[in-house]
């Protein structure tokens, strides 16, 4: 049976409840029965959010509960620095973590990759094209940072179904379709609910919740990537 120790921390993570956050991760006695990878997929959570609220572009009727969520998030990875006694955190390991967990829209790219790699090809794509919309996809940092270097087009037109009328797609804007559906999805259906009445998730919290919070911070991650070339590893 699950403790409900975990989902009390995962849920402070989730909605950057610094001082409940720091009050549980100072009780001894409550930390022990916490196992390593829930700590670990709380403070993941923790720097996703760190990293999706802080973004900029909001429509103007967003703005506040994002400032809300913002200043609270950034309050609650100063908890986690303090806790493990560093000045900076460690960004997740998109790819090898949570590639698999993580929302997406289409299963490009998974037990269909030579299939949709083949048509593409037919259709002209380079390789290099094909092989960025790919390691966008599953948030492999490196791979995608040595394909731009080597100058892959993160605005590639991607076949994603040749069945007329053909349907495309592109490294970049596959990210921003993505961040978009689940700021849209996670604000107007959980954050916003939790101001009004403050109740928290239950089971779900770690069962999806967790991984689409996770997710939206990852496809911010890309996006910043994709537009610069630049990626920091810390927070």
């Amino acid at each position: 049976m699950e403790k409900d120790l975990d989902f009390e921390l995962l849920n402070y993570a989730y909605f950057c409840e610094a001082e409940n956050l720091r009050n549980f991760l100072n009780d001894k006695e409550k930390i022990k029965e916490i196992d390593n990878d829930i700590i670990e997929l709380a403070k993941d959570i923790s720097i996703c959010s760190v990293i999706a609220w802080n973004k900029d572009g909001w429509r103007e009727e967003t703005v506040p509960l994002v400032l809300i969520f913002r200043e609270r998030a950034n309050k609650a990875l100063e908890v986690w620095k303090n806790y493990f006694g560093v000045e900076r955190l460690k960004k997740p390991d998109y790819f090898n973590k949570y590639s698999e967990k993580i929302y997406c829209d289409d299963e490009f790219g998974g037990m269909f990759y030579q299939e949709d790699k083949e048509r593409n090809l037919r259709h002209g794509v380079r390789d290099i094209d094909l092989n960025l919309y790919f390691y966008t996809c599953c948030f492999n940092i490196e791979k995608v940072k040595g394909l731009i270097d080597k100058g892959a087009n993160i605005d590639a037109n991607i076949v994603i179904d040749d069945i007329a009328p053909i349907e495309y797609d592109s490294p970049r804007q596959r990210v921003v379709n993505e961040t978009s559906h689940l700021a849209t999805y996670l604000i107007g259906f959980v954050f916003e609910d939790y101001l009004k009445d403050g109740i928290h998730l239950d089971k779900c919290v770690k069962d999806y919740f967790a991984y689409y919070l996770i997710g939206w911070g990852a496809h911010e991650d890309m996006f910043n990537l994709l537009t610069s070339g630049e990626y920091n590893y810390y927070l």
